[in-house]
């Protein structure tokens, strides 16, 4: 089964900047999601290497998403006014966090770097 790397974005735009950011990240597929909810069903397939969400979901957030994929390298991106926001998802076990706008360079980077040091990329 192909390793991929989940994108969890309600925005379509976000969602395909993220998608093709990602494209042909080594060997791993991308699969993108709108809700944190089918996140948690991709998840719990067991073939996910590395996580990026929205914090500001639909339904479940981004955070209590982070809080249940914790076995593999999560990176949050948001738009969130909350000056605060950064701080909380690092502290509850975010790879690293991104404001919108983002670079999709910078997060692609990120993630190669992420996926080296992770021992279940």
């Amino acid at each position: 089964m192909k390793r991929t790397l989940l994108v969890v974005d309600d925005t379509d735009t976000c969602a395909t900047m993220l998608e093709l950011a990602l494209h042909g990240l080594g060997d791993l597929g991308v699969e993108r999601v709108a809700s944190a909810e089918a996140g948690m069903r991709v998840l719990a397939q067991g073939n996910v290497a590395a996580v990026i969400t929205d914090l500001e979901l639909p339904g479940m957030s981004g955070l209590e998403l982070l809080a249940v994929a914790q076995h593999v390298p999560v990176v949050v991106v948001s738009a969130s006014p909350d000056p605060e926001a950064e701080a909380k998802v690092l502290a509850a076990g975010a790879s690293a966090f991104f404001p919108k706008p983002f670079s999709p360079q910078a997060i692609r980077r990120k993630m190669e770097d992420l996926l080296k040091e992770s021992p279940n990329a």
